[in-house]
């Protein structure tokens, strides 16, 4: 998605940025991930803040859900680094959102939330981006502000569905998290990249805690958190001189 707004200036250098820029982010989040996850597994099993086996689950037994919140603090660990005071306004929508998801994604694992409010939940993340000025630009006016409020929903949900299997969403994050490392490296976007780094760290190091056998889930706080982050990145990066 190409995106034209004012940070273009602050975000984008001439020339590429070597991948060892971004090493202390991934490594900070990743290290993070890994050590904060069993952390959450045993503070899961003594709060029972568990996902119950059930006819159509394959656990036969309760495994923790709090690995979510493992990521997201991982995610701010990692991200601790972007401390612009110019693209404060960017970064507090992001981190804002981010948090108003990892809540909403708990009390949906702990009690049970209707898909409407999830949605609308995650409209409301989508909004604060627009205020903040994160936005796709493609069309103009007020459809663009649906197009990145779709955007946000549709790959949030992406996500959300598609934890189902172990290490599935953390997987796919981890590659498309990789991939927006290296393009945004190569455009000199030092925030993409460094979240994208965060993001890559993050799902890295929870990974290890959530391939087959699982001994602990990431549950909607994570998928959705991880939805936004990756759908924030896809505003973000852009590709000057190659309009799509």
């Amino acid at each position: 998605m190409t995106n034209t707004d004012s940070s273009f200036l602050i975000h984008h250098s001439p020339s590429p940025m070597p991948l060892t820029a971004f090493l202390p982010a991934l490594l900070i989040s990743a290290l993070t991930s890994f050590a904060a996850t069993p952390v959450m597994l045993r503070l899961a099993r003594r709060t029972g803040f568990v996902d119950q086996p059930a006819a159509r689950k394959l656990h036969l037994a309760p495994v923790p859900l709090l690995g979510g919140l493992a990521m997201y603090l991982a995610l701010l660990a990692g991200g601790l680094r972007l401390n612009d005071a110019q693209t404060f306004r960017e970064l507090a929508a992001i981190w804002g959102g981010a948090t108003l998801l990892v809540l909403l994604g708990l009390y949906d694992d702990r009690r049970g939330v209707s898909p409407l409010i999830k949605l609308a939940g995650q409209a409301v993340a989508g909004g604060g981006l627009l205020l903040a000025g994160v936005q796709v630009r493609l069309l103009g006016g007020a459809w663009d502000a649906l197009l990145t409020v779709l955007w946000v929903v549709g790959i949030g949900n992406a996500l959300n569905l598609m934890d189902n299997m172990d290490g599935l969403a953390a997987g796919v994050t981890a590659v498309a998290a990789g991939w927006f490392l290296l393009l945004a490296a190569g455009q000199g976007q030092a925030l993409v990249g460094t979240l994208a780094a965060a993001l890559l760290g993050t799902a890295l190091g929870f990974l290890y805690h959530n391939l087959t056998p699982a001994t602990i889930f990431m549950g909607d706080a994570g998928s959705l958190v991880l939805g936004f982050l990756l759908a924030v990145i896809g505003i973000k990066l852009r590709f000057p001189g190659h309009p799509v």
